[in-house]
């Protein structure tokens, strides 16, 4: 039985024990997959805060297919990643993968966009302040609570499912992108908490 560093970082808790979460192969699967199903869930949120609940095949294959594309960079950045190739080639995809959070942020996603990235740096650069990681967190959650008091024009018990269900789609985006973003480990070492390096 071999011991090492225990990793404290929770994202990377989470695929601890669990193969066919960390592997390679898995990542460029799922990642597809998850941004596809974030991509239904994100339309299906939409009209159910909208005042007029009527949209078009187009508009929404066109929101699925991007989140779809989102979520597949995300996933090959992370199977890069999983494969422990040189830091230069995964910083490549990680930026690629970045780069493509833009794409969630035109329509309706724009004005939740900023707590998307704020949520997402919260979680995924466990080396930084405690202080400057709730101070993220606490901004994103803010935003969350403005976007619901100026941008909803429903009833009282839709604007809190409404916001209810935004916190949690936006969040549950968050972890993924923060998997991207989570300092890289040194050769070998891809889930070591204190070996990490600051890229």
């Amino acid at each position: 039985m071999t011991s090492g560093p225990v990793p404290t970082d929770p994202l990377a808790l989470a695929g601890e024990g669990r193969p066919w979460i960390s592997s390679a192969g898995a990542a460029v699967l799922l990642g597809p997959l998850a941004g596809l199903a974030f991509g239904v869930a994100a339309r299906a949120w939409m009209r159910l805060v909208a005042d007029d609940p009527e949209f078009t095949w187009s508009g929404t294959i066109a929101i699925v297919a991007v989140f779809t594309i989102v979520g597949a960079l995300q996933g090959l950045a992370l199977a890069v990643r999983r494969c422990g190739w040189r830091p230069r080639i995964q910083t490549f995809f990680r930026v690629l993968a970045a780069i493509s959070m833009v794409l969630l942020a035109p329509a309706q996603g724009m004005v939740m966009f900023p707590a998307l990235v704020l949520a997402a740096l919260a979680l995924g650069r466990p080396g930084w302040w405690s202080w400057v990681r709730a101070g993220l967190a606490a901004v994103a959650l803010v935003e969350s609570l403005a976007v619901a008091v100026v941008y909803f024009d429903l009833s009282v018990a839709r604007e809190v499912l409404g916001w209810f269900l935004m916190v949690a789609l936006y969040m549950s985006m968050a972890l993924a992108l923060a998997l991207n973003l989570r300092p890289l480990a040194r050769p070998h070492d891809d889930l070591a908490g204190p070996h990490q390096s600051n890229a």
